[in-house]
């Protein structure tokens, strides 16, 4: 199995450097991770999908890992992907965090269905607001 590495961006905090956790190790979550991308395929979401909701959840494990979180999905907690998604809201736009949140959703949803935990941690969280953007005024200069 060839090792994929964690999706990096070019933005970067307000000291100019990007957070840790996106230049972190690929971090595997072994064939639990494979088995989601595999059911992404098979439910015939498009490749941009398969692509963004598997990067969301190796991104997940990448941050877990390097803030010495739990791995385990058993032991995650709707404290751990809080803190996961406000890092995001300090570092992305909200946009970014929401759509990572909702790809999450998809994954965490996926395995209770499965039988892989019994509840997931962001069973009762709300996605993080979209805010607004304002429009640049243009000025006579």
């Amino acid at each position: 199995m060839t090792s994929t590495r964690v999706e990096t961006h070019t933005k970067t905090d307000t000291k100019g450097t990007a957070p840790a956790w996106l230049d972190a190790p690929p971090i595997e979550w072994g064939a639990l991770a494979s088995s989601f991308e595999r059911h992404l395929r098979a439910t015939n979401k498009s490749p941009k999908t398969v692509s963004n909701y598997s990067g969301a959840v190796r991104q997940l494990g990448a941050y877990l890992a390097v803030k010495g979180m739990p791995l385990e999905l058993e032991h995650l907690r709707r404290g751990h992907v809080e803190s996961y998604i406000d890092d995001l809201l300090n570092q992305r736009s909200s946009a970014t965090a929401r759509n990572r949140f909702a790809s999450l959703q998809q994954f965490f949803r996926w395995a209770v269905d499965e039988g892989e935990v019994k509840n997931s941690p962001m069973a009762k969280m709300k996605p993080p607001r979209i805010l607004s953007k304002r429009p640049r005024v243009l000025t006579i200069d």
